[in-house]
């Protein structure tokens, strides 16, 4: 009976211990991919601005004034 109780601890331990390690590789994978594609939609915004006019909101290409950019 003692061994048995024993070789339960035993199992429910490695099982908490191997989903512990799956969980926290899960998170780690999961912030790279964000932060890849953060920085790809980041990349992509600067190109795209057409500064017009004179005014005062600050050009993204620029520290120019313009009235708008789109």
């Amino acid at each position: 009976m003692k061994t048995k109780v024993i070789f339960l601890c035993v199992v429910v331990c490695a099982a908490f211990s191997i989903y512990s390690y799956v969980a926290n590789n899960k998170e780690g994978a999961l912030g790279d991919l964000a932060l890849m594609n953060v920085e790809a939609l980041a990349n992509g915004e600067i190109g795209m601005a057409i500064c017009v006019g004179d005014g005062s909101v600050d050009c993204p290409h620029s520290n120019v004034k313009v009235l708008y950019y789109k």
